[in-house]
């Protein structure tokens, strides 16, 4: 019996990533599977990257339906992934960041998931970090503990903490819902919570991608996070958590529409997200203010006077967020 072959869109989304959009696009050229359209979209880079890009497709000798797109402005994660899927046709969608490498059969290995497990939506794999060289620097396994929650529940959770960047999904999940926030930031949070919704999530154990760590995204390892570096991410992850109760906000309305959820489920979700909004502004603000260098500083002072800890940390423990502070501090200079 021949095994079902869908189209597959993969999707290769770029933005400034010259030194390694070549490794990124070859490993999406050769994939082994035959039914592809691959489409790319360059968030107007500044550098050479779109340049390379148009050169290596040049030179391509692989029959498959291509379609490269460069945006006339930066238009940010989550229109750039809007833009990309408009363009595509496939039943499945596969993510490709432009600085990652994926093995020749991740592709095939996802279709045949999803053949064999018909309820998922979502499908995502191990992973590799390696270093701007190449060099390996971890292993990155996932589960999924959110299958069996009901909708209440996963807006709790809040976060399926599962990458884009080994992500795969039915286009069902981005048509039946629509276009992203422009505001989006976690797009495989977005998407992975629309998959919950509509059937399950599923996880390959197979190292599929090797992912680039570097200090232009956001994988940047801790030795090269110093205190402001530290200080300005964690306001940028507060404002991404606070864009994505937008989103969910916006996507929890439409699945009461599609009588994916009740009213009563909508109006109890409606409530957490409103807890959790209120809770990463006031984060962001934390972070983002004076009080934050405020605290380091006290922290500092309980580190050097090491007779008087158990005192002045049962003091300084009523300061919001302070328990959580003292160990990142000491995180930081382990």
């Amino acid at each position: 019996m021949r095994v079902k072959e869908p189209l597959v869109s993969i999707v290769l989304l770029s933005y400034n990533q010259e030194e390694y959009i070549i490794e990124a696009l070859n490993s999406a050229l050769n994939q082994n599977y035959e039914n592809i359209q691959l489409v790319i979209s360059d968030d107007c880079s500044t550098d050479n990257t779109f340049n390379l890009i148009k050169k290596r497709l040049s030179n391509n000798k692989k029959n498959h339906k291509i379609i490269l797109n460069r945006n006339e402005a930066n238009l940010g994660i989550a229109s750039n992934v809007n833009k990309a899927l408009s363009y595509a046709e496939g039943e499945i969608a596969v993510f490709f960041s432009g600085d990652d490498i994926s093995k020749f059969n991740r592709v095939k290995e996802s279709i045949e998931y999803f053949n064999e497990n018909p309820k998922t939506y979502s499908v995502f794999t191990y992973g590799v970090n390696i270093d701007e060289n190449g060099r390996k620097v971890s292993k990155c396994e996932y589960q999924i503990k959110s299958n069996n929650l009901d909708i209440i529940d996963r807006v709790k959770m809040f976060s399926v903490s599962l990458p884009g960047y080994c992500h795969a999904m039915r286009i069902e999940s981005y048509s039946k819902f629509g276009p992203l926030e422009e505001s989006t930031i976690n797009e495989d949070e977005a998407f992975c919570f629309r998959s919950l919704t509509l059937g399950e999530v599923g996880i390959i154990p197979k190292y599929l991608v090797k992912r680039r760590i570097h200090s232009s995204n956001l994988y940047a390892s801790k030795q090269s996070i110093d205190f402001i570096s530290y200080k300005e991410l964690n306001a940028k992850r507060a404002e991404y958590a606070i864009n994505l109760t937008y989103q969910y906000q916006k996507d929890l309305i439409k699945f009461r529409n599609c009588k994916l959820i009740t009213e009563g489920e909508l109006s109890a979700c409606l409530t957490i997200l409103e807890r959790k909004y209120n809770y990463y502004s006031n984060l962001n603000i934390y972070y983002s203010g004076g009080y934050f260098e405020a605290c380091f500083a006290a922290i500092r002072l309980v580190r050097i006077e090491k007779r008087l800890i158990s005192k002045i940390r049962r003091i300084l423990s009523l300061i919001p967020y302070f328990d959580n502070l003292y160990y990142n501090y000491i995180y930081l200079n382990k």
